[in-house]
């Protein structure tokens, strides 16, 4: 349970700070992802194996991951960028014979 509205099950953790924040779907999600930080939600079963210990190991961990996910995203709207450039090259060489 969410402790801010204790109403909804919480389904997600997000790796912003320790101890976890622990968020139920619908406003408390969306007001939490609003505040400007960094966010790293995971499914909640995943709260199970954080301690404050390993805290900070896991949050490194989700730091490194979310730049290799921007990385990924970069490289393949660059290559979906020129995929298209080069389609439509191909369309107007076809259309100008």
């Amino acid at each position: 349970m969410y402790s801010a509205c204790e109403v909804d099950v919480a389904e997600v953790v997000c790796f912003c700070d320790s101890p976890l924040a622990t968020l139920c779907p619908g406003q408390w999600l969306q007001k939490h992802r609003s505040i400007p930080k960094f966010r790293f939600e995971m499914p909640v079963n995943q709260s199970l194996s954080v301690t404050r210990d390993n805290f900070s190991a896991g949050q490194n961990w989700a730091f490194g991951l979310n730049r290799a996910q921007q990385a990924l995203r970069k490289n393949i709207a660059a290559i979906f960028a020129g995929g298209l450039e080069a389609a439509f090259g191909h369309i107007e060489r076809e259309i100008a014979l």
